[in-house]
């Protein structure tokens, strides 16, 4: 059993717990792609044996959320679970002052980590510091949000966005500083992962009806991977893990490696005009 489960994660578990729920069921080893928190919902993928060393591939592929922010009332964790930290008066703001907003955060932008999240200053998660009442300075990240459009505002204080960005952006530090944006303060009160890579929502199993025949080949987050087509020694030489000539081509970046008879075989990286082996996941007996 090598692949990937699409499961939707529910609210109330972390998503340790649902990998666990998988170890259990099935008896395998397994990992997810990109953690979402308790309070959050929405698809987490899980690999499956073999399939874990995939993750490294794919783990920087885009994510797409669903959010729905308050303004007015700001918390320490910036979602609905902190204490109240601020209270401040919502204008009456129209749509054209919303989309224009939420336009200015389009592109590369700079976020200060929440001291409630899992990310390390010196050894220590900054949750943890957090809950001891350590309040540390944090170096900003830059993060990139693809897309960004409302969905929903009902006035004066629901704004509900959906979010295209890249690994690693907080979406409820990105709904705290919209609302600052607006002049006033907020906090996120849901959020739903609708996509991670090429794993969706639409297509994603519920924890508890998670069966055997869902697994997806351990090739399917590869789907946007040039694919490349080897036969006879060259066989030989992907699964012993080396290098092949691929010809004259110049095109640099990851591939996914078959046999002529289309069994997957390893992803590789061409540059040169060579293709170097990555990983291995075909059975070299």
């Amino acid at each position: 059993m090598d692949g990937f489960f699409n499961v939707y994660k529910p609210l109330g578990m972390t998503s340790f717990e649902v990998v666990d729920i998988i170890k259990r069921q099935f008896k395998v080893k397994a990992g997810h792609l990109g953690t979402l928190d308790p309070g959050a919902t929405g698809v987490l993928p899980i690999a499956v044996n073999a399939a874990t060393k995939a993750i490294r591939h794919i783990e920087q592929d885009d994510k797409e959320y669903v959010a729905t922010l308050v303004l007015g009332i700001a918390t320490d964790t910036q979602d609905r679970y902190g204490n109240i930290i601020d209270m401040k008066p919502v204008p009456d703001f129209s749509l054209n002052v919303i989309e224009d907003t939420l336009k200015r955060f389009k592109g590369e932008i700079t976020q200060i980590p929440p001291m409630y999240s899992a990310k390390k200053v010196k050894g220590r998660k900054l949750y943890e510091m957090a809950r001891s009442g350590l309040i540390v300075d944090r170096e900003p990240i830059r993060v990139t949000i693809y897309d960004i459009i409302l969905l929903d505002y009902q006035k004066p204080h629901l704004i509900k966005i959906k979010v295209r960005c890249s690994k690693g952006t907080y979406i409820r530090t990105l709904c705290q500083d919209i609302a600052s944006s607006l002049n006033t303060c907020g906090h996120m009160v849901s959020l739903e992962r609708v996509k991670a890579g090429v794993f969706e929502s639409d297509e994603s199993i519920a924890v508890d009806c998670i069966r055997a025949e869902n697994l997806l080949p351990i090739d399917y987050p590869f789907r946007s991977f040039k694919k490349v087509v080897v036969s006879g020694e060259d066989i030989k030489r992907v699964l012993n893990g080396g290098k092949i000539n691929v010809g004259s081509c110049k095109d640099v970046g990851k591939v996914c490696i078959y046999s002529d008879k289309g069994t997957f075989l390893a992803v590789g990286l061409e540059s040169s005009g060579f293709v170097k082996v990555l990983n291995v996941f075909a059975s070299r007996g």
